[in-house]
Parts: structure tokens; C-alpha cells; sequence
């Protein structure tokens, strides 16, 4: 065995001073201590870098032989901290300030309308009359439907075309005949809550007793079609109202049992909100109970033409506080803390506070109306009217049929089902643009194509389509 080297270290207090090694020489017992920290601070600053806030910049020697680490201090992870926050805060304020532009670009002068309101377009030319060319047939449309995250399907949609004819005169065509006339069509959308059974019930009466009503009415003399229109819609929201309200069907009043009698009951906690849109050759009337909503897009801009009946309102807020009512804003303004529209037709537990009168707008139509868009809370509440006029009007320019068809009822399972009609394709996508936006509610769209020059005159004569309505979704395209 080879002899063992002798310890080299000149420090006096090395353990094997004078005794043989055969390692190199050996280390004070300080510079043990000092590398031993080394690694220490090698693996703490290992531990840290997997940190985002903490990042070492570098590490150098002091004298004396120490380390040291430089980090970003306490206070600069407080206030990294403090951005992040403020750009959330920043974004969610930017998302709701976008949910709220639904209610606040509404014309500023139907916010001031009373019971009757209209739109003037006074520099526009006005359609000619178009009973002898042939034109007053139903304009092409499309409808949709989804149940939404709802248990139920509250919403229903009427469609009905020529189901009135009215003499030229009473309608503002320019140079009719007296003996001339042209078909109006009616479109609907009615939104319930606390059940179906009062949508329902409007779907299939209200554009029928709109008829006797304009029956009734235009036996008497008049020289203002607007007050007519007034008259007529106010009377028939009215009526239907008071058939809602009633303890059983009445007999006659009750289409399902053909004047039978049945035992068919709305309960007092049911009703329903509902616009509804009267289509002519030369005129537009239009009138809205509750919060739905119909806009016109004309000339590219977005024109709403009824304004959501919410006890946000001044006007309605002065008017449910002076029937005794009292609206309470939980995480909205609600009547009684309940009901978060303030008029509609049925519920009766909320009299007087809501009320069942409509407000009615009358516009004559223009060369350059492009579509009407209706629908239920539900797509307005997530969808600008510029947004839904924008993806209308793409959609009926860029989408046109391929050949001319009459407008045919369909129904489906999913909104994803479509055909190569403009208006229905319009509409499924302003019901999926809704849906992306984070709608829960029920969503109804009706989109009818305005313009003149499209396939309207094809759908002369269509039956009117059915109304399969399955809960989760359904859709009818024409």
C-alpha cells in the first residue's frame, strides 16, 4: 500500500495536521461553511425562478465571499398585482357598458312618444301604391326559436300573410281607386313568463280579433289612418287582455274548442308580452306590449321603432308609482320585486300596476327599406340593433335563392339546420350570435325582407306555415 502524503494545510486547527491523506489538501473549517451556504442559495434561487413574480437577475460575490440575489422587491408584486386587477375591472366594465347600449340607442324621439308615435322620413319617396301591379303579396321571411338554458318555451311567433285586405285608401296609397284594395300581413312574437299558456293563447287569437276590430273601426269616418291604427291595435290588446283574465275559455273565445266550452284556465300568475308587425305594400304599423322589440333597417341604419316598456322608464316608473306600485332594484328594476317589464297582457296578480295598452307606430315604407327584424328580449338583451340590422342586411345581399320559392314552414331540432333562404339564414344567425354572447333566456327572431326588387311576388297565395314548436328548439325558414 502506498504511504499517505503528509497534510499540506498551514492551518494549525486542520484535524489531520501531520497525519497522511491522499485527497488534495484539505479545506479551513470556513471556507467549509461558506460553500456549503453556496448551495443552500443555489437551490432556494432554483425554487424561486418556477415563479412568474419572482425572476433572479443575477447573482454576484460580495467581499468577503457572500452571495446575493437580486429580486424584484415586495412592492413591485403588489403593484404587478394591482394592474392585473384594474385591466379585469377595465374589461368587465367595457362588457357591460356594451350590454347596456341595447337600451340606450333608441331614437330620442320615440323616448318621448305617448301611445301613438311614427317615424317621419319626409326627404324619402314613399312607395307608389301597389294594388294594380301586382306587389302587396307577403314579403319573404324567415322565423326561429330556441328554448335557451330555460326549462320551458315561453316564446311563440304567429305568422299570418293576407290576412286582411284593406281598401286603398285606408292604407295611403297615393292615386288608388276607390274600389281598389290591398293584403296586409302579420307577423308576432310574444314572450311569456310564469307559463306558456298565455303566448300561446295570443299566438293563435290575436291577429283574428285584430280583424274585427278593423271590421268594427272602419265603419266609422275617418281621415287619419294612424288614429285608425291606433284605435284598432289598442281595442284588440285590450280584448285579448280581458280574455286572458278571464276564470275559463268563455266558449267561442277559445279556438281549441270551437265554441264548445272547455275548461281551459290561464292562471293569474301568467302572461305574456307581444309585438307585432302589420306589413302593406305602402305602410308599416307596428305595435309593442312589453319588452320585445321591432326595428327597421333603412338605408343602412338602424331605426327602432318601439321602445321597451321596463320600469326603468321615467314614464312608466311615474305611472306605476301613481297606480300604488312600487319597483324595487334588486339586480334590476322590478315591480314589486318580481316582473322586470311593466306592461303586458294577462297577470293578473299585478293589477293595475301593468297594463295591456299598447304603443302603436305607424311609417309608410320607402324605397330603400331593407328588413324588419322582431324579436323577444332574449336576442336584445345580448345584440345591438346596429349589430342585428348589420348581420341582417349581409345576410339578404350576399345570400339571395336560388330560385323563387314560397315561403314554407319548417321544423328542427337544432338551429343548425338551415336552407338557402336569406331571411332564414339571418335569423338563425342573429339567434346564434345571442347564444354566443351568453343568452340564457328564450329567443325568438323574425326577419322579413323589405326590399322590392327580391322574390316576394313568389309567395303569392303560400298557405300560412304551421306551428310544430318542440322545446328545445325549432325553426321555420322561408
Amino acid at each position: 500500500m502506498d504511504a499517505l502524503a503528509p497534510c499540506k494545510s498551514t492551518d494549525d486547527a486542520c484535524p489531520c495536521k501531520g497525519v497522511g491523506v491522499d485527497v488534495l489538501p484539505c479545506e479551513s473549517a470556513a471556507s467549509a461553511l461558506r460553500r456549503k451556504r453556496i448551495e443552500i442559495r443555489r437551490i432556494r434561487i432554483l425554487a424561486n425562478s418556477g415563479n412568474g413574480l419572482f425572476k433572479r437577475s443575477r447573482i454576484n460575490f460580495q467581499e468577503g465571499g457572500g452571495l446575493c440575489k437580486e429580486m424584484k422587491s415586495e412592492e413591485e408584486v403588489v403593484e404587478h398585482k394591482q394592474q392585473q386587477q384594474g385591466q379585469e375591472q377595465q374589461q368587465q366594465q367595457q362588457s357591460k357598458e356594451e350590454e347596456r347600449k341595447c337600451s340606450e340607442d333608441v331614437l330620442p324621439s320615440l323616448l318621448s312618444s305617448s301611445s301613438s308615435s311614427s317615424v317621419s322620413s319626409e326627404d324619402l319617396p314613399n312607395l307608389g301604391c301597389c294594388c294594380s301591379s301586382g306587389q302587396s303579396s307577403c314579403p319573404p321571411y324567415g322565423t326561429v326559436s330556441v328554448c335557451g338554458r330555460r326549462r320551458e318555451m315561453e316564446d311563440t311567433v304567429a305568422t299570418e300573410p293576407d290576412f286582411l285586405s284593406l281598401p286603398c285608401s285606408l292604407n295611403g296609397c297615393s292615386g288608388a281607386s276607390t274600389s281598389s284594395s290591398s293584403s296586409y300581413h302579420f307577423f308576432g312574437v310574444y314572450d311569456g313568463h310564469g307559463g306558456s299558456q298565455a303566448a300561446t293563447y295570443c299566438r293563435d287569437r290575436l291577429h283574428r280579433v285584430l280583424v274585427d276590430e278593423m271590421n268594427r273601426h272602419r265603419q266609422e269616418e275617418t281621415s287619419d289612418p294612424e288614429k285608425l291604427w291606433e284605435d284598432v291595435m289598442t281595442g284588440c290588446f285590450l280584448k285579448v287582455d280581458e280574455q286572458v283574465r278571464r276564470p275559463s275559455c268563455g266558449g267561442d273565445a277559445c279556438s281549441n274548442c270551437a265554441g264548445n266550452g272547455c275548461d281551459v284556465q290561464i292562471p293569474e300568475t301568467v302572461g305574456s308580452t307581444a309585438v307585432v308587425a302589420v306589413v302593406g305594400c305602402s305602410q308599416i304599423v307596428v305595435a309593442n306590449c312589453g319588452d320585445c322589440r321591432a326595428v327597421l333597417s333603412r338605408g343602412g341604419r338602424a331605426i327602432p321603432l318601439t321602445v321597451d316598456h321596463k320600469p326603468s322608464r321615467p314614464d312608466e316608473f311615474a305611472r306605476v308609482e301613481a297606480a300604488g306600485g312600487q319597483v324595487i332594484n334588486w339586480d334590476i328594476p322590478r315591480i314589486l320585486g318580481i316582473l322586470a317589464m311593466s306592461r303586458s297582457i294577462g297577470d293578473q296578480f299585478m293589477t293595475p300596476f301593468l297594463i295591456a295598452n299598447p304603443e302603436v307606430t305607424c311609417l309608410p315604407r320607402h324605397d330603400n327599406d331593407e328588413c324588419l327584424i322582431l324579436a323577444s328580449d332574449g336576442l336584445w338583451d345580448k345584440v345591438t340593433n346596429e349589430a342585428a340590422c348589420d348581420i341582417a342586411r349581409k345576410c339578404l345581399s350576399s345570400r339571395r335563392p336560388r330560385r323563387a320559392t314560397s315561403n314554407v314552414s319548417r321544423t328542427s331540432t337544432s338551429c343548425e339546420d338551415e336552407d338557402d333562404s336569406p331571411c332564414g339564414t339571418a335569423a338563425s344567425l342573429l339567434l346564434k350570435v345571442a347564444l354566443h354572447n351568453g343568452s340564457k333566456d328564450n329567443i325568438t327572431v323574425v326577419v322579413i325582407d323589405l326590399k322590392r326588387n327580391s322574390s316576394s311576388t313568389a309567395s303569392m297565395g303560400a298557405p300560412p306555415p304551421t306551428r310544430t314548436m318542440p322545446l328545445p328548439t325549432s325553426s321555420t325558414l322561408s
